[in-house]
């Protein structure tokens, strides 16, 4: 498992400092408008994030790695019109990995497949792994990183799938790797954390 094809990436040019004074809010790009804020706990507390939109149609999410003082852009992502994500979350949680919490970013694609896309950030500000699901759903719990992707068979319309595929991801050995897998019915598959 790895971080490829995360939405995520270190921003393309030499990211500036900006003065941070605890309030996440701080963090807004000029000109656009919170969708949600937070801080990294015990392991990623050296980590803010926020999510953000406009001005006009762009969507966006910036990780930021906090000093005394300042913040300084780590990973950032960008959907420039609006015609990629219909929307995206994120929140801290112990996904069970190192010690402390990671930050979960998740990405619903526009289209009818209503994939979505996650990336999950460790306390270096490092992308540690990227998972792409189809009409999927993510949740966090005691701990444990889950998540449910459609499979469809032969016959499925597009609506509807005949079965999930249920995953954890676990970090075994110093690595990220897929941990326990089912199939299960769609009324086994619980709401997701990102809409």
């Amino acid at each position: 498992m790895s971080a490829q094809g995360a939405e995520l990436a270190p921003p393309t040019t030499t990211a500036t400092p900006v003065p941070y004074t605890g309030d996440c809010r701080d963090l807004v790009p000029a000109g656009a408008v919170a969708d949600g804020c937070g801080r990294g706990t015990a392991g990623s507390s050296d980590l803010a994030w926020v999510v953000h939109h406009g001005p006009g149609a762009t969507k966006g999410v910036d990780i930021y790695r906090v000093g005394s003082g300042t913040a300084t852009v780590a990973l950032t992502a960008t959907d420039p019109d609006g015609t990629s994500w219909t929307s995206v979350k994120a929140f801290t949680a112990d996904v069970g990995g190192p010690p402390g919490d990671e930050i979960v970013v998740g990405y619903r694609l526009g289209g009818t497949g209503g994939q979505l896309h996650v990336d999950v950030v460790g306390a270096a500000g490092v992308v540690q792994f990227h998972r792409e699901l189809d009409q999927g759903r993510v949740q966090v719990s005691d701990g444990v990183y889950h998540d449910w992707a459609a499979q469809f068979g032969p016959d499925d319309p597009n609506c509807c799938p005949s079965v999930y595929e249920a995953e954890t991801v676990d970090y075994l050995g110093g690595q990220w790797r897929v941990g326990r897998r089912a199939l299960v019915p769609p009324t086994q598959v619980p709401a997701s954390e990102v809409p």
